[in-house]
């Protein structure tokens, strides 16, 4: 993946050719997605390694559920909700080493919807869509609830490593489906070799 959408220049062209008009909602897309991307690491004064590791990671997950959003917001009526489906990353949230995060999400979030979702995708095996997770990751972020040590980032690399994970298939589900659409509008994209 490069530092924008995979298609953005291909929208660009289009843009410019007249076949698309202009969406300020999807440049404000491509910037968050393009922000989420590439955040790598948040430096903090005072803080130890692994709680800052998550905050970093808790904050690319909710920055890059805040792209999935500007997408679907810019492009209403146009796209159906983004599964971000892992059977991996699904049965690994099922696991007792994500209790804490769990935890975290089942007390504390309030929208009834979205804890249906997460107790359906946590109780029914055959459930593989972690939208859910990304979802209520980045409300606890931006509402200032979320800590790493609540979620127990600051003692679970594996907990670290889910999150981290799950921004990358949230980024990567983005990504798929804004060059899809793209791709509903002109000439397939021409991949590189």
């Amino acid at each position: 993946m490069s530092r924008n959408p995979t298609a953005w220049r291909q929208y660009r062209r289009l843009v410019s050719a007249g076949t698309l008009t202009e969406n300020s909602g999807l440049n404000r897309f491509a910037a968050r997605f393009s922000m989420a991307h590439q955040l790598t690491d948040v430096s903090f004064t005072n803080l130890r390694p692994e709680v800052a590791k998550g905050y970093t990671e808790g904050l690319r997950v909710a920055l890059g559920y805040s792209a999935l959003e500007s997408l679907e917001a810019a492009l209403k009526g146009q796209l159906d909700a983004t599964s971000v489906s892992s059977v991996d990353l699904a049965g690994r949230f099922r696991h007792d080493r994500a209790g804490r995060l769990r935890l975290l999400l089942l007390e504390n979030l309030t929208n009834k919807s979205l804890l249906g979702r997460i107790e359906r995708l946590y109780g029914n095996p055959d459930e593989a869509d972690v939208r859910c997770v990304a979802q209520g990751l980045r409300h606890l972020v931006f509402h200032g609830i979320f800590t790493p040590h609540g979620a127990g980032f600051d003692r679970s690399i594996q907990i670290r490593t889910f999150v981290s994970d799950l921004a990358v298939a949230m980024l990567s589900a983005t990504d798929a489906r804004f060059t899809q659409w793209v791709a509903t509008h002109g000439p397939p994209l021409q991949r590189k070799p």
